[in-house]
C-alpha cells in the first residue's frame, strides 16, 4: 500500500498582459479564484510549462512546503529567474500550471515526501526537457537508460522504447 500518494490538479492558464509576454500580475486573484480555494492555499508540487500546438513544455518545478501556492508560485524572484526568460524566449505558446498536491483529509503535507516527489518531477521535467531552468536537483543521477532516462541522441533501440511505453502510464 503507498502511505503518501498525490493528486495532479490543471493545467492551469497563468494569464499575460494582453498583446504581451508578461505575465498579468494584476490578474492572478482572478487565476486563483480559477484554481480554487483549497488549491490556492494549499502546499505541494507545482510545475509551469508552455502550452504549444506540440503540447506542453516544463520550464519549472517549484515546492510549497512553508506557504501555499498561491504565495509561492508568482513569487517577484520565480517570475524574474524562471518564467519571463522562458515567455521572453518563447514568442508562442500560453504558459500554464500544474498543482501536485498530498491526497490527505487533514494536516500539513509531509514536507520530506514532497521534497522527493520535486526531486522525481525535476528529473522527468529534465528529460523531456533538458533547458529546464531548475539549478537544484538536477543531474543527481550517476546512470541512465539509453532511450528511457536520459536526453541522449540517436534513435534509442526498439527494445528500449518498448520498455519505455510499457513502464509509461
Amino acid at each position: 500500500m503507498v502511505e503518501n500518494s498525490f493528486n495532479v490538479y490543471g493545467p492551469f492558464v497563468v494569464p499575460l498582459i494582453p498583446r504581451s509576454r508578461i505575465i498579468n500580475q494584476e490578474s492572478l486573484s482572478k487565476f486563483w479564484k480559477k484554481v480554487g480555494a483549497p488549491i490556492a492555499s494549499a502546499r505541494g508540487c507545482y510545475v509551469f510549462g508552455v502550452r504549444t500546438g506540440r503540447g506542453i513544455m516544463p520550464f519549472y518545478v517549484g515546492k510549497a512546503t512553508k506557504r501555499g501556492f498561491e504565495k509561492e508560485a508568482f513569487a517577484d524572484h520565480k517570475l524574474a529567474q524562471h518564467y519571463d526568460p522562458v515567455l521572453g524566449i518563447r514568442k508562442r505558446g500560453k504558459p500554464i500550471m500544474f498543482f501536485i498536491l498530498e491526497d490527505r483529509a487533514k494536516g500539513r503535507p509531509n514536507a520530506g515526501v514532497v521534497g522527493e516527489v520535486e526531486r522525481f518531477l525535476i528529473g522527468m521535467g529534465e528529460i523531456r526537457n533538458p533547458k529546464l531552468s531548475n539549478r537544484q536537483h538536477r543531474d543527481q543521477t550517476e546512470w541512465s537508460i539509453h532511450g528511457v532516462s536520459c536526453n541522449c541522441t540517436g534513435k534509442p533501440p526498439a527494445s528500449a522504447s518498448a520498455f519505455k511505453r510499457m513502464m509509461s502510464s
